[in-house]
């Protein structure tokens, strides 16, 4: 009876595991270990091994570009739009641009907005034709939020589902 090999985790995601704990502190290892898709003890052996090197890494110019490209395939780009966005919103609510500057930079921010949420309702329907399917539930139910339409396509996918077998 062969014995299994270990798996080991290569030197770069280890690096990876503690780049992303050190920007989420607030990430648990369960969740780290399924993001990853490894198992705890191999993210705490990540973390215990390469903690310094994730606080220093973000010390030069070429470190921080290290660390971003590292990382690229961890970033939500919905969820950096819509942190972007907030900060755009306060920064604009404590200024004293002149009112057409503050209109534009508003009409910006609402198509943005919009934009963000047909993304965000077309990761969460995991459809390309996730917009036909919106304006098909707000035809019927024109007060019907993102949420709303989330929710009633989720309801009648479930009893699709049911009704054919799957």
């Amino acid at each position: 009876m062969a014995i299994p090999k270990k798996t080991y985790l290569d030197k770069d995601l280890q690096k990876k595991i503690a780049m992303y704990k050190a920007d989420h502190p607030e990430e648990t290892l369960s969740a780290l270990s399924k993001r990853f898709k490894v198992s705890t003890g191999q993210i705490r052996y990540a973390l215990s091994k390469h903690a310094e090197f994730s606080k220093t890494v973000t010390n030069t110019k070429l470190g921080k570009q290290y660390k971003a490209k590292m990382l690229s395939d961890t970033v939500d780009v919905v969820e950096v739009l819509e942190d972007n966005l907030r900060i755009v919103a306060s920064e604009l609510n404590g200024s004293e641009h002149a009112i057409t500057t503050r209109l534009e930079i508003m009409t910006k921010m609402i198509n943005i907005r919009a934009n963000l949420q047909k993304i965000s309702l077309e990761n969460h329907l995991k459809r390309a034709d996730a917009g036909i399917i919106s304006n098909i539930i707000r035809r019927f139910e024109p007060s019907a939020t993102a949420d709303d339409v989330i929710k009633i396509y989720e309801e009648e996918y479930t009893k699709w589902k049911a009704e054919n077998g799957f």
